[in-house]
């Protein structure tokens, strides 16, 4: 559901993520057994950082079934996936994460961004650059 969200509504701000590759990446992901997803923590983050977006600014219908689901705000929710998903960012070797830990720093940055966070967001589009560069993509 907040995927679907996200891809419907925010990546047209940016327009970070190849939808098609994206959709890919995660049906593979949902396929894999959980014990096997280890190896996908790249992915994992990523995903915890659209499903931020997702909920942030949320509203209607749809932010009002999740805070009764969660019991709890959007706001709440969305900074909880967003701080989850850095911290498991921060748990990848630089350069390891490839194309899914760069973009999972652009939608940090997207995030912070939308928070009133400007500073927080530089320093999150610089690990985007620093992990693209540890990549050997310059």
């Amino acid at each position: 559901m907040l995927v679907n969200e996200y891809l419907r509504t925010g990546n047209y701000a940016y327009y970070t993520l190849h939808i098609q590759s994206f959709l890919q990446d995660y049906e593979a992901w949902c396929n894999t057994p959980s014990h096997q997803r280890t190896a996908m923590k790249p992915f994992a983050s990523l995903l915890l950082q659209v499903a931020a977006l997702a909920t942030q600014g949320l509203a209607g219908a749809l932010a009002q079934h999740i805070e009764y689901e969660l019991g709890e705000s959007t706001d709440q929710t969305s900074r909880k996936f967003h701080s989850a998903a850095v911290q498991l960012s921060r748990t990848i070797s630089p350069g390891s994460g490839g194309v899914h830990q760069g973009l999972q720093w652009l939608l940090a940055a997207s995030w912070a961004k939308s928070e009133g966070c400007i500073t927080e967001a530089w320093h999150f589009v610089s690990a985007a650059v620093r992990e693209e560069q540890e990549c050997g993509k310059d």
